[in-house]
């Protein structure tokens, strides 16, 4: 859930951030506000248990237009390694353009191993 304030005092009603299946957006979050008003939400996942099959990579990313409508998948699973992605950071450069950046867990089977994964948006 996202609560906003612009004054420190008076807050928005919650909105709830949807699921990718049953995978949830869990530690680490990372929300990033383009010059636009637009946002980004990057974060860990991890499956619940009996829950619906997800579609997208780990990790997760929400973004909405106006912080009320949100969708939430995560980037292309061709353009990153496998893996749940931890310690999740997201910023919009000057273009405009999202870049998330996350730690690759040792435990993980990705083809290039352990490190830092750096993605920007196509």
């Amino acid at each position: 859930r996202l609560w906003a304030s612009a004054d420190h005092t008076t807050w928005t009603s919650s909105v709830a951030i949807p699921r990718d299946g049953g995978d949830i957006m869990s530690w680490y979050h990372s929300l990033a506000i383009r010059s636009d008003g637009a946002l980004a939400l990057a974060s860990g996942s991890h499956s619940t248990a009996g829950g619906a099959q997800s579609v997208c990579s780990a990790p997760k990313l929400a973004r909405s237009s106006d912080g009320t409508q949100w969708t939430t998948c995560g980037m292309s699973r061709a353009e990153l390694p496998s893996g749940t992605g931890g310690y999740v950071n997201a910023a919009f450069g000057p273009d405009g353009k999202l870049w998330v950046a996350f730690q690759q867990p040792e435990s993980n089977s990705a083809p290039n191993g352990p490190g830092i994964v750096v993605w920007r948006e196509p």
